[in-house]
């Protein structure tokens, strides 16, 4: 059986993601959805769920779990060259954010003083396996990661074919609240990393985000003021409504605009358009390439990572940090080594886990 989407995922952003698609009604036609994760209890929870708020909605979108270790690329390749997919998911990755929120080990101090930016790898380990198994698809789905996609989905390009890889959150959350601040706004255009986001939401408006709404530039100083008390998994909920949206006009090939991550393998978030089933990024008027670029340039390198040229590179901060404990990828890695990049990540983060927080 065809699927129009497939959802790698089970996790909080996971479930976002399918109970928002669930109630969308954007289409006329309903669609069919693949939930693939690795434990089966889960994966038909979710399913089962997802099916039911369909049902409440009279939306009609059938939900099937499939349970597979899909970490490896030929398993994911499997199910894709199966189901045949318009849209392929992954919300899946070897690094929560809620674990390091709570600060209880190494680890997670070592993340918070280094930079989020140091989990890359542990972020595009699956993302990866699956946008290779993407593009050995035919027809080639459209891949949306939306795990750090604003600094994973770089990596990514320089694995395979950019022309359908697209992210979530981030940017689009900004652009969600903005709206949501100022009902009847009719065009919003986000230029965001996913450290502003952070930053906002930590009243840090030093270098903060580019958004033009209605063709204005605009201040953010009263989303950033409603942030500070938010808890970020909240904010999920709200990247599940806005890719759920973007889902649906890729699969029924309807017009879409708005502000996503890592579109067509960009650093950072950019304002797109979709039409004909083709990503273009629609930066707001003044506004150049090379000034969205050096936005989001300068914000990847706060929080710790860029990635350029197909290779991850750590700031210098992240470096030191990461020598400190002898990670041998410390001065970054070529995309081509990302798999043992994640196998040394992993050894130290187990070793980290173990030591208790300074």
């Amino acid at each position: 059986m065809r699927s129009d989407v497939v959802l790698f995922g089970t996790g909080s952003l996971a479930r976002s993601i399918a109970y928002n698609l669930a109630t969308t009604m954007v289409s006329s036609t309903p669609l069919n959805v693949l939930i693939v994760g690795r434990r089966r209890v889960e994966v038909e929870e979710v399913a089962f769920v997802a099916r039911g708020r369909a049902g409440a909605a009279g939306a009609g979108h059938a939900f099937d779990p499939f349970t597979a270790s899909w970490a490896e690329s030929s398993v994911a390749a499997d199910i894709l060259h199966q189901h045949r997919p318009v849209v392929t998911i992954v919300a899946a990755s070897e690094q929560s954010p809620w674990e390091l929120a709570r600060d209880a080990d190494a680890w997670a101090q070592l993340v918070k003083r280094a930079g989020f930016g140091i989990t890359l790898p542990l972020n595009a380990s699956l993302a990866s396996q699956v946008f290779l198994a993407a593009n050995g698809t035919e027809p080639r789905p459209f891949f949306i990661n939306a795990c750090y996609p604003d600094a994973v989905n770089s990596l990514l390009a320089a694995l395979g074919p950019s022309d359908r890889l697209v992210g979530v959150g981030n940017a689009a959350i900004i652009e969600s609240l903005h709206r949501g601040a100022f009902p009847g706004t009719q065009s919003v255009r986000v230029v965001a990393h996913h450290r502003h986001l952070g930053e906002l939401s930590n009243g840090d408006e030093r270098d903060p985000p580019v958004v033009y709404a209605d063709g204005d530039r605009v201040s953010l100083t009263a989303v950033a003021v409603a942030l500070r008390g938010i808890r970020g998994m909240e904010l999920n909920w709200v990247t599940g409504a806005s890719v759920s949206r973007l889902i649906d006009a890729l699969v029924a090939d309807c017009p879409f605009s708005g502000s996503v991550p890592g579109p067509l393998g960009e650093i950072g978030g950019y304002p797109v358009t979709v039409a004909h089933r083709a990503i273009t990024i629609d930066l707001p008027t003044g506004v150049s390439i090379t000034d969205a670029r050096e936005i989001n340039a300068r914000a990847a390198l706060r929080e710790g990572v860029v990635v350029r040229d197909g290779a991850a590179h750590f700031s210098a901060g992240a470096r030191d940090a990461l020598m400190e404990y002898g990670y041998p990828f410390a001065d970054g890695f070529a995309a081509s080594s990302l798999q043992d990049a994640v196998s040394e990540l992993l050894v130290l983060r187990e070793r980290l886990r173990r030591a208790p927080p300074k």
